[in-house]
């Protein structure tokens, strides 16, 4: 039996699935400055198992990796882009696309851009791009292009809060965070461990004033001290960045959470118990409950084995 147990843990541990670069790298990340991208691609390096034997295409970095000064100014930001080969199609199946090089470049701030009538030209051109398949994109593939009207932006509001991707990937610094971040406070405050925050009731807390003076007025209303939610907010942001994940998240609720609506959670307690009702399913499950028991019992004593005769 021991080597049974042994096999299976190896056979657990060797089906462990490694990370690579052309699963689990991002498409892109761009940073505000060259700190923020040196952490995220130390990250990278320890995360992945082939970042290593990559190929490089990195402007304005050095061999040692140091960023050229006179490159990555306060006018631009640094980007990491993930550049793609695309499989080849062989047979009517294509072959899976394949890493072609990692990218370091410096881009231009938005105000930068903004700073001249070319760079306002040349902004609002591709603007006027993107704006047009934010406009038409759930028309694409709608049978009736009448049901889906109703889903065309009329608001600056509904074109900025459109994305292609549907806002998930920034959930990846809170879905790592959480944990340390509740950890870190609940060493510190007593009121705050005696919570016991689940994922979920902390995602809401955080996003959510309303909600959090709702539920959690003492984390919450803290007189002129601030929310301890915006607490752990700047907790998340400030090691978002140091790990190179993206702050965005924590960012986007510190500075909406005092306007968001109280976050209706579908919980509403039933306090008129039907008392027979309630005894009926508990004898239910008593009665199962046993004949689990007395079947588990009948299966174990199957399996022993039969006494040896007397010689």
């Amino acid at each position: 039996m021991a080597d049974e147990n042994t096999t299976q843990t190896t056979e657990a541990a060797n089906t462990v699935k490694v990370k690579t670069v052309a699963e689990h790298f991002p498409a892109r990340r761009v940073f505000p400055n060259v700190e923020e991208a040196s952490a995220f691609l130390n990250r990278m390096s320890e995360e992945l198992s082939d970042f290593g034997t990559q190929n490089f295409a990195m402007a304005g970095v050095d061999a040692e990796g140091e960023f050229d000064p006179e490159i990555y100014t306060d006018q631009t930001r640094v980007m990491v882009s993930k550049l793609m080969n695309r499989g080849e199609k062989v047979g009517g199946t294509r072959a899976p696309s394949t890493v072609k090089a990692i990218v370091v470049a410096p881009v231009p701030t938005l105000e930068s851009i903004l700073s001249d009538d070319m760079g306002t030209g040349w902004a609002d051109k591709i603007l006027l791009k993107e704006l047009n398949h934010v406009a038409v994109r759930n028309l694409r593939d709608a049978d009736n292009i009448a049901n889906v009207l109703d889903q065309i932006p009329t608001t600056r509001e509904g074109y900025l809060s459109s994305t292609r991707e549907g806002g998930g990937g920034i959930m990846e610094s809170f879905n790592e965070l959480y944990k340390p971040i509740n950890a870190t406070l609940s060493a510190r405050v007593k009121s705050w461990d005696k919570a016991r925050f689940t994922k979920g009731e902390l995602k809401r807390a955080m996003e959510s004033a309303a909600y959090a003076a709702e539920y959690y007025p003492q984390l919450e209303d803290r007189g002129e001290k601030d929310s301890l939610f915006i607490v752990a907010l700047d907790i998340g942001i400030a090691a978002a960045k140091a790990k190179g994940l993206d702050p965005t998240w924590f960012e986007r609720c510190k500075a909406n959470r005092d306007s968001a609506k109280l976050i209706d959670t579908d919980e509403e307690e039933d306090d008129d118990f039907d008392l027979e009702e309630l005894a009926g399913e508990l004898v239910k499950a008593s009665a199962e409950a046993k004949e689990e028991s007395e079947g588990e019992t009948e299966a174990e004593a199957a399996e022993q084995p039969e006494p040896a005769a007397a010689e």
